[in-house]
């Protein structure tokens, strides 16, 4: 008996142990930037190639405060293809151009037949016209987008905020999207926010979804733009449904009047443009913090974040301090236990 007792102390203390000494995935010098599970990598990259192509994505969780790179090839086509949610707290930057390459005419960055979500990040973009991720679908929700991202596949932007403060780019070219699809969003921008215009064909024609989005020209029409311009030189088929849009500033748009979308080049509506809209207020745009005006704050309810000294570091002095006093604890525990069957 004494015998099983002590096998199943031992257990008991390597039981305590693992999660102190396992469980992470870093080159020496590396510091923990993203996890799956309680497994920690030195690297997003790292962390995609960890996960899996399967039909529920793997969730990627980033360490507060972080910034990330989405490195072209990373989860590119047959066995490298990857389908991933990328998950912050509103602190953390994914740059998804920095690491692209300059293909096509644009920084690419090429990650053929995979699927990434993005959930309470802001997403760097790009500033060319073809800047964008070259995959299979993008879904986007709660995240702050800067620059301008061109589509490539299927996307959904959900509660989404474009900050485009780029003098003369649109914060969206749908490009080579094919359902697109924009709810509760809000467009930041200097007079251009969403260009439909790409070479898609009758047999797949691109799909622009907007629902109670808002869309801001700082410079109230400077640039000469409606909130949605729509451009057509590939004989190209789209379909625009726009129900429920606030648009504040920009131009009427060329053969529409409308300052939420214009028609640059005459595109037969009912045709090769099929249009969709409803509960459309137009009005000029109003800078919310210009005297006379009151900005209200309400104080955030989450939790302050831990200081660094209050945190246990993966390996640090905090968590062998805690393994050595729950060995204690299994010690004491075993010797009772013993003690009794003397």
């Amino acid at each position: 008996m004494k015998k099983f007792l002590s096998v199943v102390l031992a257990f008991l203390m390597l039981a305590v142990l693992l999660p102190t000494t396992a469980l992470a995935d870093l080159a020496e010098g590396e510091t923990c930037v993203a996890k799956i599970g309680e497994t920690e990598y030195g690297t997003l990259d790292k962390a995609i190639q960890a996960a899996a192509n399967a039909e529920t994505p793997t969730t990627i969780s980033l360490e507060n405060g972080v910034t990330v790179y989405l490195t072209s090839g990373t989860a590119h086509e047959n066995n490298n293809s990857r389908n991933v949610k990328i998950v912050g707290n509103g602190t953390q930057t994914v740059d998804v151009i920095q690491n692209a390459v300059n293909a096509e005419g644009g920084m690419l960055s090429y990650q053929r037949g995979s699927k990434f979500a993005f959930e309470n990040v802001t997403v760097k973009a790009g500033e060319g016209n073809f800047d964008g991720i070259v995959c299979s679908a993008l879904t986007f929700n709660n995240c702050t987008i800067t620059g301008k991202l061109t589509l490539y596949g299927a996307a959904t932007f959900t509660g989404c905020t474009f900050n485009n403060t780029m003098a003369n780019q649109y914060s969206i070219w749908t490009w080579g999207g094919t359902t697109v699809t924009f709810t509760n969003c809000t467009f930041n921008t200097n007079g251009k926010a969403i260009l439909l215009y790409g070479h898609s064909p009758a047999s797949n024609p691109t799909n622009l979804i907007v629902n109670n989005c808002e869309f801001n020209d700082r410079q109230n029409g400077a640039a000469g733009k409606a909130a949605i311009e729509i451009g057509n030189d590939y004989d190209a088929t789209y379909k625009l449904t726009v129900t429920g849009a606030t648009v504040n500033g920009f131009a009427p748009g060329k053969n529409t009047g409308s300052k939420l979308w214009g028609n640059k080049n005459s595109m037969a509506v009912g045709e090769t443009l099929t249009m969709e809209t409803a509960g459309i207020t137009e009005r000029p745009y109003t800078d919310p913090t210009t005297p006379g005006t009151i900005t209200i704050i309400v104080p955030s309810t989450e939790e302050t974040p831990k200081t660094d000294d209050q945190k246990n570091p993966s390996t640090g002095a905090n968590d062998m301090v805690a393994a050595a006093a729950a060995l204690m604890a299994v010690a004491a525990l075993g010797m009772s236990i013993l003690s009794r069957k003397k």
